[in-house]
């Protein structure tokens, strides 16, 4: 039970990903930045307690569990996806810059139990547009 509402609630997001892909069909870069803002924007909400697949994660060790198996899918397409907007916006290393903009996001969550909506969460944004920048170094230098 509890997966198949995780499932659906990892569904709507790959949606919402979906949606930002088609506000921005020609613009690769405009939907890393929205996909960055759009997880900035829900770290500010009230009621945020760090990302809710993580959290279940981190809680459980069976690595065949339900929920971990619907985590890792979830993961594996939102990297996938990060990774093919990546190369079509020209970066250098895209799966790298894919794993940099994760490690972000998840840091947020994770700090968020800390540290709240200051430091890493208010500064998600900018990180990302910097790790960004240094990938349009690699791209270039290439």
């Amino acid at each position: 039970m509890a997966a198949a509402c995780l499932t659906r609630l990892a569904l709507e997001d790959l949606d919402q990903l979906m949606a930002i892909a088609k506000r921005h069909p020609d613009d690769p870069v405009a939907q890393i930045r929205a996909i960055v803002t759009a997880a900035a924007t829900k770290v500010t909400q009230p009621g945020y307690r760090g990302w809710l697949l993580s959290n279940l994660e981190a809680e459980i060790s069976d690595q065949d569990h339900p929920i971990r198996r619907v985590s890792k899918l979830y993961k594996t397409r939102l990297r996938d996806h990060l990774i093919e907007t990546a190369r079509h916006a020209g970066f250098g290393a895209p799966a790298s810059l894919a794993d940099g903009l994760l490690l972000l996001i998840e840091g947020v969550g994770a700090s968020w139990h800390s540290l709240g909506a200051v430091g890493p969460a208010a500064n998600l944004t900018l990180n990302c547009e910097l790790l960004m920048q240094g990938h349009r170094a690699v791209a270039h230098a290439a």
